[in-house]
């Protein structure tokens, strides 16, 4: 799903509804959204996410160029 598919599904809801992730596709748990990180990378075959660049901010958090994804998708993350 890109974000524009994303935002297209959200159009219609009530904005002071709470977001709230499955941890599974079977339902089996739930959290509650609570952070967005967007200029990310989705390697699709190990399943794993990296960054797409490596700003100050990303050093100073303890990020390396090892965390960078030079391959994969384009992402947006979503956190519970």
């Amino acid at each position: 799903m890109t974000v524009k598919e994303l935002k297209s599904l959200l159009q219609g809801c009530d904005d002071d509804r709470m977001v709230v992730l499955s941890i599974d596709s079977e339902g089996n748990g739930f959290n509650e959204l609570r952070t967005v990180e967007g200029d990310m990378m989705f390697d699709e075959i190990n399943r794993e996410v990296g960054l797409e660049t490596l700003t100050e901010a990303d050093i100073e958090q303890g990020f390396t160029e090892v965390d960078v994804f030079k391959e994969g998708k384009r992402a947006v993350i979503l956190w519970p």
